[in-house]
């Protein structure tokens, strides 16, 4: 994303000088919220906060995939535009491949077993949506993915959840300290560029 805005960013401010930190979501937070940095671009699994507020650019869903040969693939009814919906519980005996903690997805993921009181048997964990993307293509097991990950491989099936969970994309930053405009600027041209992702929403999509 940095590399596709910054050109435009950098052409309308080119005396802001931008020192790019990566952190996974857990510590891109800490990182905001100790000063390290100013304001933080990622993925967060809630935006609301008593100490920070956030920018969203855009949403994305949060889908569960599973191998072809899975035996819950034959359930898909396959749609041009909307995925098939199965119930989570129906998959809980198969294994899991998961976004390590402390990643947004981790998070999200997580919350949807606990809220349905569900224990899986995990058997891989990964900071990197690819690896649980592959795994799941060779059939070690079954795993919870941004929907635009999951959509790179033809070698899975891919289902909706009900309710429906999402990923907030955008930016964040302390409580009470005001956008800038040149933090305005960068968040909008990252909204211009998630809309080119027909996978991504707007922020006020329902």
């Amino acid at each position: 994303l940095f590399s596709k805005i910054y050109p435009r960013f950098a052409k309308r401010f080119p005396g802001v000088r931008i020192n790019i930190h990566e952190h996974y979501s857990r510590e891109l937070v800490q990182a905001v919220d100790s000063g390290e940095v100013d304001f933080g671009l990622g993925t967060f699994s809630d935006l609301e906060s008593g100490k920070f507020d956030y920018l969203q650019t855009s949403r994305e869903e949060i889908v569960v995939v599973v191998p072809k040969l899975h035996r819950a693939a034959a359930l898909a009814v396959q749609n041009e535009h909307e995925l098939p919906v199965i119930n989570i519980e129906q998959l809980i005996d198969s294994p899991f491949i998961m976004m390590s903690q402390g990643t947004t997805l981790r998070t999200i993921s997580d919350s949807i077993l606990r809220s349905l009181k569900l224990t899986p048997l995990i058997i891989y964990e990964t900071a990197n949506n690819q690896i649980v993307l592959n795994m799941v293509s060779e059939g070690f097991g079954i795993g919870f993915l941004p929907r635009a990950v999951a959509a790179k491989s033809n070698d899975v099936v891919c289902f909706s959840l009900t309710p429906s969970f999402y990923m907030h994309l955008g930016l964040i930053h302390k409580k009470g300290r005001p956008f800038s405009i040149e933090e305005e600027y960068f968040a909008c041209l990252a909204m211009e560029n998630d809309r080119k992702n027909p996978l991504y929403l707007p922020p006020d999509s329902e």
